[in-house]
């Protein structure tokens, strides 16, 4: 050890006492999580209906992140599918995450805006696309979301609309 470490482990320390508690009414006025409350939801939305469209290094990515969130002591929920409704459902009631990764296809071309979008997955692997106007609309109305990520191709415009749409909100 340097002789810096070795004087700051000699020296005395000084004595660290608890903090005085709450006040009861202080205690009560806020609420504790719901239990179903996440730091952080990952969604995995691979196709694997065509084969040319899967994302081979999506689920070991989903997991390095988990594992590395959770050794940080931080709530971690994985999907492997999920619909816009089912985003939907998931932001808003049952997991509230602070953060929301998306791993996934986002340089699918919307038949109707042609913009990119967002490539969603069903249980069955097949991709299901959405209006970006809609997703952008979603993510910027999610109660407690702080942070998206999204982690696909040609995601920017996409990121930039959420953004916009959370700051007018």
């Amino acid at each position: 050890r340097s002789a810096r470490n070795r004087r700051m482990s000699t020296a005395k320390r000084p004595r660290v006492t608890a903090p005085a508690a709450a006040p009861p009414a202080a205690a009560a006025a806020t609420p504790a999580p719901p239990s179903g409350l996440v730091d952080l939801l990952i969604v995995v939305c691979n196709p694997t209906k065509k084969k040319k469209f899967t994302l081979p290094k999506a689920e070991e990515e989903a997991d390095a992140v988990r594992k590395l969130a959770e050794k940080h002591g931080k709530r971690v929920e994985v999907r492997h599918s999920c619909t816009a409704d089912e985003l939907r459902k998931l932001l808003a009631e049952e997991v509230r995450p602070r953060i929301l990764l998306f791993i996934g296809h986002a340089d699918a071309t919307d038949p109707f805006t042609r913009k990119c979008t967002l490539g969603f997955t069903d249980t069955a692997g097949a991709a299901k696309l959405l209006d970006p106007a809609t997703i952008a609309d979603v993510l910027s109305h999610a109660p407690g979301l702080e942070l998206v990520v999204l982690n696909g191709c040609e995601s920017e415009a996409l990121g930039a609309a959420v953004a916009a749409r959370a700051e007018g909100a």
